[in-house]
């Protein structure tokens, strides 16, 4: 009689409780969308349970101030399928884009572009305007370096 169990068989195990937990969480992902409107249904992006509360996520507080107003029906539509242990709702946003946002590159003007601000400066009559635009001439040659 072998007693002994093979690393493979712990693995599955492992493996098929890690099914059943998405399992559970895509059903209750499942009954919230279906305990709203389709629009607003779309913006629910997870639902977790934490002790008796459910958590829903969202991606902007537009879509979480609806959310509020399901929220008995959301928690009796749940009761219904099995989860009667929920007593609250906490609504959470969450951003659905995950990746950083990419820096903007500004295009720096060529040395030619300067001069001719500087060139600029030197004709003018208007001293303000004058003072003005070598500043700007300035500023360009530093930020171009």
């Amino acid at each position: 009689m072998n007693t002994f169990k093979t690393a493979k068989s712990y693995q599955l195990q492992i493996l098929e409780k890690h099914q059943q937990k998405i399992k559970q969480h895509l059903s209750l992902l499942n009954i919230i969308k279906k305990s709203v409107t389709k629009p607003l249904s779309d913006h629910i992006l997870h639902g977790a349970i934490l002790n008796t509360s459910l958590v829903i996520y969202t991606n902007s507080a537009l879509w979480a101030s609806q959310l509020h107003f399901y929220q008995s029906a959301i928690l009796k539509n749940l009761s219904l399928n099995g989860f009667t242990t929920l007593k609250s709702l906490h609504i959470k946003i969450i951003s659905s884009e995950v990746s950083p946002k990419s820096k903007v590159s500004l295009e720096r003007p060529s040395e030619k572009n300067i001069a001719l601000v500087r060139h600029c400066s030197d004709s003018m009559q208007d001293e303000k305007l004058k003072k003005a635009l070598l500043k700007l001439s300035k500023t360009l040659s530093n930020k171009s370096n």
